[in-house]
């Protein structure tokens, strides 16, 4: 069954189909809302961050950062915050020269997979060979010292690896919402 997921911007809405294959639905959505700011005054970039788990949008605590295309074409990093992990909002204060702004959203990647490493209940590994995916630690404990063969999300739901449990979450490349422009702090 396809499945659409949609996202508002600034009242502009884009959507794709995604199929659904027995898997978990997961997609992250970033709205905003600002205003136009001078050169070089301070200025803040407000939204929330929610993430879409099973047809049901959550709010979610991610790394955000804001990227400014200045009016001379050079690029530069203006801002970074984290959004709430209670209500996904955020605050991006930010310093301008009046270009248009990006906010790219980041997932947690995590530690790489360290043999016998103690971990805890919501640390994040990842595989030393990238496969799309990261693993959430559900029950704490040590990893083996051998590399476990990794699942993806959906086929296996939990998986022991040593005395630890870890769950499959698909690891998304960042998501970006722009040209956004910061209101002036006034």
């Amino acid at each position: 069954m396809p499945l659409v997921v949609a996202i508002s911007v600034d009242n502009q809405l884009f959507s794709q189909k995604v199929e659904v294959n027995n898997a978990v639905i997961y997609d992250l959505v970033i709205s905003t809302t600002g205003g136009g700011a001078p050169t070089g005054d301070p200025a803040t970039i407000t939204g929330k961050v929610e993430r879409v788990l099973d047809n049901q949008a959550l709010p979610a605590a991610r790394q955000l950062v804001a990227i400014e295309n200045k009016p001379d074409g050079t690029w530069a990093v203006t801002g970074n915050t984290v959004s709430d992990t209670e209500n996904g909002s955020y605050t991006l204060n930010v310093l301008t020269d009046g270009g248009d702004t990006f906010v790219m959203a980041l997932d947690d990647y995590g530690q790489v997979f360290t043999p016998t490493a103690s971990v805890s209940i919501g640390d994040v590994i990842h595989p030393t060979v990238p496969n799309g995916h990261v693993y959430s630690v559900e029950v704490g404990g040590t990893l083996p010292d051998t590399e476990p063969l990794w699942w993806e999300a959906g086929s296996s739901g939990t998986q022991a690896a040593g005395d630890v449990t870890l769950r499959a979450i698909p690891f998304y490349r960042p998501l970006v919402h722009g040209y956004i422009k910061a209101s002036l702090i006034e």
